[in-house]
């Protein structure tokens, strides 16, 4: 990716708690695309996500970190943003790919089986 920072426009606005970290993902083509997430690694941040967020603040998307596989769901609770969930394990392999996007607040998303 190189560069001086991480992808995406500059003078993003990050959410309080949160990271940030830059992102390759490869298509079945072979093209890359780099991008730059907001990273929930603790356990409020994690719980809090992107609720209530109307605006990314130039970021693609917000990663979810835990220290060890665990296992549970995501809310779409009082999250405005059309959003799309993909699973991946410790080593970073996906692990289910998208399947969903903007579905209804009172959804809740089911972790791999």
């Amino acid at each position: 990716m190189g560069g001086a920072g991480p992808p995406g426009p500059g003078g993003r606005a990050g959410l309080p708690g949160t990271g940030e970290t830059a992102a390759a993902v490869t298509a079945a083509d072979g093209s890359v695309a780099a991008c730059c997430l907001l990273v929930a690694s603790e356990s409020e941040t994690r719980r809090r996500g992107l609720m209530e967020v109307t605006d990314l603040g130039g970021y693609a998307g917000m990663l979810f970190v835990w220290e060890a596989d665990t296992a549970g769901g995501f809310w779409m609770r009082n999250t405005p943003a059309p959003l799309s969930i993909a699973w991946y394990g410790a080593e970073a392999s996906s692990c289910r790919p998208p399947t969903w996007s903007r579905v209804a607040t009172t959804t809740r998303v089911p972790p791999t089986t």
